[in-house]
């Protein structure tokens, strides 16, 4: 019998406790889509340090821009961070 395998949520939400600015709109939740193989083939192209490839692999999961993600303050990065570390940490426990 097949082993079933736990499925990740599509999607995670961060709520931020004040909005914050994403392509000149300020919003109050942003959401992290499941990641595919090529975001994390594209990520390893990336020239850079861990944090620039992780702004990068954030950007394009979330939809903001780098630039989006370079100006948030530290608190609210590290909101974004934490739930991409649960994520990426829950899709590894899979395989």
């Amino acid at each position: 019998m097949a082993e079933k395998r736990k499925v990740l949520p599509q999607e995670l939400t961060v709520t931020f406790d004040y909005p914050i600015s994403i392509k000149n709109q300020e919003v109050s939740e942003l959401k992290i889509r499941k990641p595919k193989i090529k975001d994390m083939l594209a990520k390893e192209k990336i020239d850079g340090d861990e944090m620039q490839k992780e702004i990068w692999i954030l950007s394009a999961l979330t939809g903001a821009t780098v630039k989006d993600l370079e100006e948030l303050d530290k608190d609210q990065y590290e909101l974004i961070q934490a739930q991409w570390v649960k994520y990426a940490a829950s899709s590894i426990a899979l395989f």
